[in-house]
């Protein structure tokens, strides 16, 4: 779900001068199908956004409904457990439990719902702060965190989602499977940026999902992709001494993840002639080669299996 685009839903909505119940998963814990950090709005007439889905959902989504027709002013924490357990289950049986913050917003959240939306746009990072107070927009602290969730009682407990900066992409190479790459992680909110050392190729002037191109000489890689735990690269670029090149001035870098495309053979050279020029076996464990979760041959069919592969890690963190 694009959080920009959900706050946007919100802000017209109480713009409107219309309440909307605010539904944040906080933690979850096994096979919850809700994780930390999805949210669903629900307003009189329209619902944005999930929690998971299924029965639990459609129960969530009638209790806020309640609310709002009542006018009462709510904000609450409540665990949903997934499997059968005597007047608490969620109706769902995946065997794990979610806990959910319901909070209702209206005009008197304004400024917060569109400092929410200010930091997105400015990608400022802010921290989307939700404790026993309320709703907040709270500034980014020396920590890089994701998700935090802290609960001592029902009256004092807190959750922290950083905001204002997306998960980006680094697609390293504007060829065939650049340009399917780029359109997929568009579809998957991720920033997109384009790295190749060429110009005028027609698949870079094909380009349209990347949300910035930079030609830039590989041995000057480094310096414009930047560290992070949100930061993913895939290099596929039009050679192998290129992409060794890449993936040398990358190795040391700290990012989520590392992915380089080729066959077997060409990734065993490349990793051999690297090691020859200094780079340990260890290091070169962080790289996902050959990339992507299944061997396929179509430049869309590499891009899905990438995609995969980046959602299965981007999940497990």
């Amino acid at each position: 779900m694009n959080n920009h685009d959900f706050f946007l839903f919100i802000k017209n909505e109480i713009s409107k001068k219309n309440a909307v119940m605010l539904c944040c998963v906080l933690h979850s814990k096994n096979s919850s199908p809700g994780k930390a950090g999805f949210k669903m709005a629900v307003g009189t007439e329209n619902t944005y956004g999930s929690i998971g889905g299924g029965t639990m959902e459609f129960n969530i989504v009638n209790e806020c409904k309640r609310y709002l027709s009542s006018g009462t002013k709510v904000h609450f924490i409540k665990e949903l457990k997934h499997y059968p357990v005597k007047d608490k289950s969620s109706g769902l049986i995946c065997a794990g439990s979610q806990t959910i913050s319901i909070t209702l917003l209206n005009q008197s959240h304004f400024e917060i719902i569109n400092s929410i939306i200010e930091s997105f746009e400015s990608s400022i990072p802010k921290l989307l702060c939700i404790n026993n107070d309320g709703l907040m927009v709270c500034e980014k602290d020396s920590r890089e965190i994701n998700f935090e969730f802290a609960f001592y009682n029902e009256n004092y407990w807190h959750y922290r989602e950083m905001i204002g900066i997306s998960e980006t992409i680094y697609v390293v190479g504007g060829g065939h499977v650049g340009l399917a790459l780029s359109k997929i992680m568009k579809l998957l909110d991720f920033k997109v940026i384009l790295i190749d050392d060429r110009e005028h190729v027609p698949t870079l002037e094909m380009n349209y999902s990347a949300d910035k191109i930079i030609n830039i000489n590989f041995d000057m890689i480094d310096t414009v992709i930047e560290e992070g735990k949100r930061n993913y690269a895939v290099i596929l670029t039009h050679s192998h001494e290129s992409d060794a090149k890449v993936l040398s001035r990358l190795i040391n870098k700290r990012l989520a993840y590392i992915g380089l495309m080729g066959s077997d053979a060409k990734i065993k050279t490349t990793f051999l002639n690297l090691i020859e020029n200094g780079v340990s076996e260890e290091q070169l464990k962080r790289v996902n080669a050959p990339v992507g979760l299944f061997k396929c041959s179509k430049p869309i069919e590499i891009a899905v299996s990438i995609a995969a592969e980046i959602i299965k890690i981007k999940s497990e963190t």
